[in-house]
C-alpha cells in the first residue's frame, strides 16, 4: 500500500510537470491539478494512513530494522507529508494534525521523553508553517479562503465555494433528518430529497455539482434513520474500546482517520472511500 501510495504521488509530480511546461501555472503542482488520479481528499486520506503505518514502523515496532529501512521510511514519511500539504485538502490536512498529535501522546505515554516530544512537534509545526505560509500560501490561498467564508454570518445561497457549500449541505441535510429521525428516506432516495432541497432553498451550486451530504454521518441518519446512524457509530464504537484496551496504535489511528474524513466527506458513497475503509477496517479488526 506504501509502494502504491508513491508510485501515485510521482506519477501526479510527474504530470504535473509535464502540465506546467505547457502552461507555466504554478497551480499544477496543487489540489485537483496535482491529483489528477483521484479526488485530492481521498488521495490525502491514503497517504494519512501511509504516514501511520510509516510512524508504527519507525517508532513503535518492536522487531530491529536496519538503517537504510529506518532511514528510507524518514525520507518516505516527510515526502508524504510534504505531499499532503500541497494537495491542501482541508480534510486531509484535519488528518495530519491528529496524526501527529495522536502518535506524540501515544508515544509520551509509552515513553515519557518529554523533551523529545516538544521538540518533534516545535519542528512539525514550524516546517509546516514555513511549508503553508511561504510556499503554498503565495501560489494557492485556498486555506485563507476557507478561513474568511467560515467567518461569514450569511452565505450565498448560489455559492459553489467548497466550504461554504458544506455549510449549506450541512443545514439542509439537518432539516431533513428532523424531518425523517425514525427509518429514513431510503438508500434510493437519498439524492432526489437533497436535490429536491438545494432546489427549494435556490443552492444552485450544490444542485449544479449534483453532491451529496458531503458528510457520511448525515447521509446515513437521511437514508436509514435512527437504526442506520446507531449501527455506523458502533462500527467506530466497539473497535475503538478494544484498541484501547490492546494499545493497537495503528487502528486507533484508522479509526480517527476514518471518522474525520466521515465529518467532511460522504466516504462510503464513493468507490474510493468504499473500498479502503472496509478492506483495512476488516483486515485491522480481523488482526486485532
Amino acid at each position: 500500500f506504501i509502494t502504491g501510495c508513491f508510485v501515485a504521488c510521482i506519477s501526479c509530480l510527474v504530470h504535473s510537470f509535464y502540465v506546467y511546461i505547457e502552461t507555466h501555472d504554478l497551480m499544477a503542482f496543487f489540489y485537483g491539478d496535482l491529483s489528477f488520479i483521484i479526488h485530492p481528499a481521498y488521495f490525502a486520506l491514503y497517504l494519512c494512513f501511509s504516514s501511520t503505518l510509516l510512524i508504527y514502523f519507525l517508532f513503535f515496532d518492536n522487531e530491529n530494522h536496519s538503517k537504510i529501512q529506518i532511514i528510507s521510511a524518514l525520507i518516505l514519511l516527510l515526502f508524504f507529508f510534504i505531499f499532503i500539504i500541497l494537495l491542501n485538502s482541508k480534510a486531509g490536512l484535519l488528518c495530519l494534525t491528529f496524526l501527529f498529535l495522536f502518535s506524540m501522546i501515544y508515544y509520551l505515554i509509552l515513553y515519557r521523553k518529554i523533551i523529545v516530544i516538544i521538540t518533534t512537534g516545535i519542528g512539525i509545526y514550524l516546517l509546516f508553517f514555513a511549508i503553508q505560509h511561504y510556499i503554498i500560501s503565495p501560489v494557492n490561498p485556498r486555506l485563507e479562503s476557507a478561513k474568511e467564508n467560515i467567518e461569514i454570518k450569511h452565505i450565498d445561497s448560489t455559492t459553489t465555494e467548497s466550504t461554504n457549500v458544506r455549510l449549506l449541505i450541512w443545514k439542509t441535510s439537518i432539516e431533513i433528518i428532523k424531518e425523517n429521525y425514525i427509518i429514513g428516506v431510503g438508500t434510493g432516495d437519498v439524492k432526489d430529497i437533497l436535490l429536491s432541497k438545494y432546489k427549494e432553498k435556490g443552492m444552485t451550486g450544490a444542485i449544479k455539482a449534483n453532491l451529496n451530504a458531503h458528510n457520511q454521518f448525515f447521509q446515513t441518519f437521511i437514508a436509514l434513520g435512527l437504526p442506520g446512524i446507531l449501527l455506523l457509530l458502533l462500527i467506530f464504537v466497539f473497535p475503538l474500546i478494544t484498541a484501547i484496551k490492546r494499545r493497537n496504535f495503528i487502528l486507533l489511528c484508522f479509526l480517527g482517520i476514518s471518522f474525520l474524513n466521515f465529518l467532511t466527506e460522504s466516504m462510503l458513497e464513493t468507490i474510493s472511500g468504499v473500498v479502503f475503509f472496509a478492506f483495512f477496517y476488516a483486515l485491522l479488526i480481523a488482526n486485532n
